[in-house]
């Protein structure tokens, strides 16, 4: 039988420590709006921000919610961005081997004039 609530919440905890690596060194309520776009869009696997707001699940009218992550979103400034982007570079780096394989699947693309075309990279 699987433990649901302890997945759940395993979950829940990566997605917190994840936050807080690429949130460090900004302020707490762009780190906690960061975590809260993170865990919805994780959770409803949806960009939009109605359904970020559902998954939140807060005990608010959903139409509060959708204005504070909407405000929010318009109050993060290029110099936040920049440090977003830097630790978020730093985390993907450390987790990189010195040689990574990448492979480009482009089987799906049935575009005319596609970009790649049988590129692989070894």
């Amino acid at each position: 039988m699987n433990n649901f609530n302890t997945n759940l919440y395993e979950t829940k905890r990566e997605i917190i420590n994840y936050s807080n690596k690429i949130t460090e060194g900004l302020k707490k309520p762009t780190a906690k709006f960061i975590m809260d776009m993170l865990y919805g869009l994780s959770k409803n696997q949806s960009v939009m921000l109605s359904d970020i707001s559902r998954a939140l699940d807060e005990n608010i009218k959903l139409n509060y919610t959708i204005d504070r992550l909407s405000k929010n979103l318009e109050k993060i400034n290029d110099e936040e961005l920049e440090i977003i982007r830097n630790n978020y570079n730093r985390a993907v780096l450390n987790e990189i081997d010195e040689e990574p394989l990448v492979l480009l699947d482009d089987s799906e693309i049935i575009k005319k004039y596609a970009l790649f075309k049988n590129f692989v990279v070894f």
